[in-house]
Order: C-alpha cells, then sequence, then structure tokens
C-alpha cells in the first residue's frame, strides 16, 4: 500500500519510506523491564537504587534542564506504567535517559545547529566556489551589471526580500504564454491542468529557462539556478498567506527563489500577488513547528498553517504590499518571504502571469516540509535528477509531466554520508503536536480560501 506521505500535489512519488517502530523504547508486559525490575527487588540494594529513582524524579520536579527526546521513537506511546517503569530505567541510566521519559514530550523549546546553518539569507551564504569560477557566472554575472543597477537591486533583495524589474523576453513567448494561460481559465475544474506545463507549451518553458532570469538569480545568489516547477494562473491564486518554505525548502534555506511574471498588466483589482516586507527574515516554519500534522493527515492541516501565518504578520506588523507590475515585469522573492494571492475585488477580471520556482545545483538537499512528517521519520524530498528529465527531451511530453518529483525518506536520507549537516528533523522550537486537534480553522472575510 502506498504511504500515507506519498499524497501529495503530483502521482505518487518513490516509496522508501523507514518506518519507526511504535514499541521500540517502550516496555512489555512480560518484557524485560518487568523482569529487571522484580530481579532488582530481590538484590540488598533495592533501597539504594529507589532512592536514587526518587531523587531523579524530585530533581525533575524541580525544572532540572530537559535534553532533547532521543530514547523514544513514539513518546505517545508511552502508558503511565511504561513511564513509571521507565523512571526506575532513569536511575541505573542516569539523567539522559531520564529525559527520554514520557514527560519529554512536553519538553521546552531547545536550539540545534540548524540555527548556525540554516543560511536563510543570501547575505548568510558562501558563494559556490565551483560555479562563480566558471565561465558561465562569469558571462551571467557580466550580463545582467551592464544591462540593470545591480547594487539596488541586489540591496532591495536582502533588505525586503524581493526585487521587481523587466527582464529581457522577446514579447512573442510572453503573448504565447498569455494566450495559453487564458486556456487554463477554460480547465480551472482540473487541479493541475496549469502546472508544469513546460513539458509541453514551448512558451512556458522559454519563460522558466530564461537567461535573463536565470542570470539574475545566479548572480543574486552565487549559485547555478534551475526550475522545477511551473505554474500559469489566468487569475488570482487565491493562495492564503504562507512562505514557499513549506513547499519548497532548501538547506541551506536561500537556496530557492520564484519569479513571477506578469503576462499582461496586473490590474490592481484582479488580485495582484500581496507580500510582507522583511519576512523573510522570519525562521523558516514547518507544520510540526507549529504542532501540526503534515498535509496528507488532514485537508485543513494546511489552512491552519496558513492562519497562524496570517495571524503572526498581523501581530509582528510587517509592510503590506502587491505587485501592481506591467506586462513581462518580473516579481522575485526570496525563499522565505511571506506572499499570497488574495480573492479579486473584481472577480470578472483576468490576471495572467505564470510564477516559475527555482532551487538551484549544490545545494544539500531539497524537500517539502507541507507533505513531511520530521516526527515520524518520514520526509518528502525533491529528486534533482527527475526534475531534468522533466525538462529534457526523453519520452513524449505526457510521460515527462507525470514523472513525480518526490521521493519519501528517512530524515538522514540526503545527508548520512555528510559531515555537519544538519538533516530536515534537526529543527528547533519544536513543540509538542497538539493544533491538529485543538484548534479550529477560522477563516477571515474574503480569506478563506484553501489551496
Amino acid at each position: 500500500m502506498r504511504s500515507r506521505q506519498a499524497r501529495f500535489a503530483e502521482a505518487s512519488p518513490i516509496s522508501s519510506v523507514r518506518t519507526n517502530d511504535k514499541n521500540v523504547g517502550t516496555s512489555d508486559k512480560n518484557g524485560a523491564s518487568f523482569n529487571y525490575s522484580k530481579t532488582l527487588k530481590q538484590t540488598k540494594h533495592f533501597t539504594i537504587l529507589v532512592a536514587c529513582a526518587l531523587a531523579i524524579l524530585i530533581f525533575q520536579t524541580l525544572n532540572f534542564p530537559k535534553t532533547e527526546f532521543s530514547t523514544l521513537d513514539n513518546p505517545d506511546a508511552v502508558s503511565s506504567t511504561n513511564a513509571n517503569k521507565l523512571w526506575l530505567f532513569a536511575s541505573q541510566a542516569g539523567l539522559k535517559s531520564l529525559a527520554a521519559s514520557s514527560s519529554s514530550m512536553y519538553k521546552t523549546p531547545v536550539q540545534s545547529v540548524f540555527e548556525t546553518s540554516e543560511m536563510t539569507s543570501v547575505t548568510e551564504l558562501t558563494p559556490d566556489p565551483e560555479f562563480i569560477a566558471s565561465e558561465k557566472y562569469k558571462k551571467m554575472e557580466k550580463y545582467i551589471k551592464s544591462k540593470y543597477d545591480f547594487e539596488l537591486l541586489h540591496k532591495n533583495f536582502i533588505e525586503k526580500g524581493y526585487i521587481i524589474y523587466k527582464p529581457d523576453i522577446p514579447e512573442s513567448i510572453i503573448d504565447d504564454a498569455a494566450e495559453f494561460t487564458k486556456v487554463c481559465d477554460k480547465h480551472s475544474d482540473q487541479r493541475d491542468f496549469h502546472q508544469d506545463r513546460f513539458t509541453d507549451i514551448n512558451s512556458v518553458r522559454d519563460i522558466a529557462q530564461s537567461y535573463d532570469i536565470r542570470s539574475m538569480l545566479a548572480v543574486l545568489h552565487g549559485y547555478d539556478p534551475y526550475p522545477f516547477q511551473t505554474l500559469n494562473y489566468p487569475r488570482s491564486s487565491m493562495a492564503r498567506t504562507h512562505s514557499d518554505y513549506i513547499h519548497f525548502a532548501a538547506h541551506p534555506v536561500a537556496l530557492m527563489s520564484a519569479a513571477w511574471t506578469a503576462l499582461m498588466d496586473i490590474h490592481p483589482d484582479a488580485g495582484p500577488v500581496f507580500y510582507y516586507e522583511n519576512s523573510h527574515k522570519l525562521p523558516p516554519f514547518n507544520m510540526q513547528d507549529f504542532g501540526l500534522d503534515d498535509r496528507t493527515k488532514h485537508s485543513l492541516n494546511y489552512a491552519k498553517y496558513q492562519d497562524i501565518m496570517t495571524a503572526t504578520m498581523k501581530q509582528q506588523d510587517y509592510k503590506y504590499g502587491e505587485a501592481v507590475i506591467k506586462k513581462g515585469e518580473v516579481l522575485i522573492w526570496s525563499a522565505n518571504l511571506v506572499h499570497g494571492g488574495p480573492l479579486a475585488k473584481d472577480p470578472s477580471l483576468l490576471r495572467l502571469s505564470q510564477v516559475t520556482h527555482y532551487f538551484f545545483r549544490n545545494s544539500n538537499y531539497n524537500w517539502a516540509p507541507v507533505a513531511s512528517d520530521v516526527d515520524a521519520n518520514a520526509v518528502s524530498y525533491y529528486d534533482e535528477a527527475v526534475v531534468d528529465k522533466k525538462f529534457g527531451t526523453e519520452g513524449t511530453p505526457e510521460e515527462r509531466r507525470a514523472l513525480s518529483k518526490f521521493v519519501i525518506g528517512p530524515c538522514d536520507h540526503m545527508t548520512k554520508d555528510k559531515t555537519n549537516i544538519p538533516n530536515p528533523c534537526d529543527i528547533p522550537h519544536r513543540i509538542p503536536k497538539v493544533l491538529s486537534n485543538i484548534f479550529e480553522h477560522k477563516g477571515e472575510k474574503n480569506n478563506d480560501v484553501i489551496m
């Protein structure tokens, strides 16, 4: 049977899920912990051991700092009876095992090496030395710096999290892509009709592979960009407040970017892309950071994530903006910029556009937090080799489009052979996963569309 994590936006990915044993670290009624406890009672040191266990329990009660939960793969599987037996084991195993008892499901937020290695901003990135030494990069850099005020664009990208400029894309390509996007409007009942049509629509592919856009991304990041997804929207995407990190997460975080190309003059009443300046400097949150199950567990889990992001933007008073841009102009935003697509004030208006998402060569890995459960050791990764095949010429367009970009693997699937590289499950500020059960989805007027 196909893994539940595999139910993502496309056809079922290659399944290589390594599931956890729910009974790991728990005690069987007739298992070793019971027999061991019984044996202890027969020793002359039983009184001393009990005293040690009580002392440690008291120490724990007095808010002694806890360490990360590591002994039990599934804390929910620990019953109160088993928890008592674990406390007895703690008297032998010491304070570290004590912290892995059932009380660890209430552990306080912790820090991790991820915090110092995420590189959420391009200013924190160490450029890819092989790429920036290549002739390819040098030509891109010369092209961009001779054509645009790159210093100003670079400053805006760092400080605000986005730039708007007009790349050199032939108008005929823009017009052809616009005509296809109008066709998408007639097929709005087909969820993925507008997605990844670079496989069979030449103009969509040409925009995604625009030398101008790829050069801009390369010089902004110091890495070699490649497109992995296109979405052609005839009207507002109606995507509520979110960061692309929840869908397309790279490590380092900054190695993902998006380019939204206007295929017509965007009317302010047509639902232009909205964004929050400087919000790209927030920590990159995944579903479990908010105490949520991944999207495959329930259709409203992602809506709850969006509720939290919407509330966060309001609470922290980030500056709201809309991309009311001209035909042929492009909005490029950084990996973690919070944005969305509002309901159109005038639903009769078209808003023809194409958004292309890019990863970069030589990142450590790319994954989809919205479809991953880092607590269950199941991560949806993007397969770079398959993305290249989809953009290639092998097979028919239908066959290429049907290829899945995803592979499901354990937390260390992409990092087990790398040193000092945190995996997707090494996330700071994890809280107990409770909001999926107690948090009701309460949308706002004109802002309750679930994508």
